[in-house]
């Protein structure tokens, strides 16, 4: 009994013997990383948050915007048109109200991703560091 568990080292081993040899503790380990997660997953199960109430019926409150984008790229501030030229004019008067807060843009649903890009690059070229845009659903 003793010499099947301890080989003589005079013998030679045949290669699938060693290939088995080192190959089973990796499936060992493998099988056992398998029941781990497993049971990991059924104990750690946890159900879903229930969704929030239906909110369509209630009045919602219409957020402040400090510029608003029409169609075609025209930027708005209190209902008076501002030339993307003048804009940091515009900004450096709103500044002392900002303290530190993002600027809200007001984006129409008609407006082109091109006329939205040319207005946040000027408002980067005005040195605004942060941009909120607001939109409306459908």
């Amino acid at each position: 009994m003793e010499d099947r568990l301890f080989p003589d080292k005079s013998e030679p081993v045949a290669l699938t013997d060693r290939l088995e040899a080192g190959i089973m503790p990796l499936i060992n380990l493998v099988f056992l990383l398998l029941m781990f997660f497993l049971f990991a997953g059924v104990i750690a199960e946890q159900p879903l948050p229930d969704l929030p109430a239906n909110t369509a019926g209630q009045a919602q409150e219409t957020p402040q915007v400090d510029f608003t984008i029409e169609p075609g790229g025209v930027l708005m501030r209190n209902g008076q048109s501002v030339d993307l030229d003048t804009l940091p004019e515009a900004v450096s008067e709103a500044l002392p109200d900002r303290a530190d807060k993002p600027w809200r843009l007001g984006a129409h649903q008609a407006l082109s991703m091109a006329d939205l890009e040319r207005v946040l690059l000027a408002f980067n070229r005005a040195g605004v560091q942060e941009v909120q845009l607001l939109t409306e659903p459908n």
